[in-house]
């Protein structure tokens, strides 16, 4: 599944977490579009790409929804984070968490399909999106989570991949919408804002960075790093103003 290895930016993203409401504003956003959901007598959601599950106990969190009602399989790629994750959120559901590395394969459906900030790392677009879409079922919601060109992170990535003299390896908000146009899915597009602020220090620059490049860190030019910063000092402070897009995908999607 995942073209990053985040085991190494491990605390460089534990920072970017810190420091960023972008989970809080998602969890929000995500949590009304499931309003209606309180209703179903049964609820089997499928988490793509949950990491430690930090994400979907906040998100959990702020549901009404009854554990004896509720199951869950969780898609993740590094054991241990799946392992983390199936603690973490086992007192979401009275069914045992079942978690895998890949997709599940056969012809179950799930009524809601959740892909947050997943789909960068993925090793096709098209084929990734065609499966979740499957896995939907009838009257089910697929969200999901992804920043476009236009969020503040995304063109540090463009301007670091043009520094190394090639284009940026993961995919964005604009990919997601090409594929789901070319399933010919009914989705909307919710815009959510969200903001990072963290103290101007060289060493909390990089942090940000080294959670945005991995591997590709150490190739690029620290001097040039801190230009790119410029924009957002306010005081003695790193303020960006950014913005994710959500799609829902399904009959809240539906045009």
């Amino acid at each position: 599944m995942a073209k990053m290895d985040f085991g190494p930016i491990a605390d460089d993203y534990a920072f970017f977490m810190t420091h960023s409401t972008e989970a809080e504003c998602g969890a929000v956003a995500y949590a009304d579009e499931l309003v209606e959901f309180r209703l179903r007598e049964s609820i089997r959601m499928l988490d793509f790409g949950c990491g430690g599950g930090e994400f979907t106990e906040r998100l959990l969190a702020l549901l009404p929804w009854r554990p004896e009602k509720f199951a869950l399989t969780l898609v993740e790629p590094v054991e241990s984070h799946a392992e983390q994750a199936a603690e973490r959120l086992g007192r979401f559901s009275q069914a045992s968490i079942t978690h895998q590395r890949g997709l599940p394969v056969g012809d179950g459906r799930y009524d809601l399909v959740l892909a947050n900030h997943a789909l960068y790392f993925v090793s096709a677009m098209e084929p990734t999106m065609a499966r979740l879409f499957e896995l939907l079922s009838p009257d089910g919601l697929m969200l999901l989570g992804i920043a476009g060109w236009d969020n503040a992170l995304v063109q540090f990535w463009r301007r670091g991949f043009d520094e190394l003299g090639q284009s940026v390896p993961y995919y964005v908000a604009e990919d997601v919408e090409a594929a789901l146009t070319q399933l010919d899915a009914r989705f909307t597009i919710r815009d959510v804002p969200y903001q990072i602020r963290f103290l101007n220090l060289r060493e909390n620059r990089e942090r940000i960075i080294r959670f945005l490049f991995g591997e590709y860190f150490d190739k690029l030019s620290p001097a040039s790093i801190g230009g790119w910063f410029a924009p957002y000092v306010v005081g003695d402070h790193i303020h960006i103003e950014t913005h994710c897009w959500h799609f829902a995908v399904g009959p809240s999607g539906e045009a």
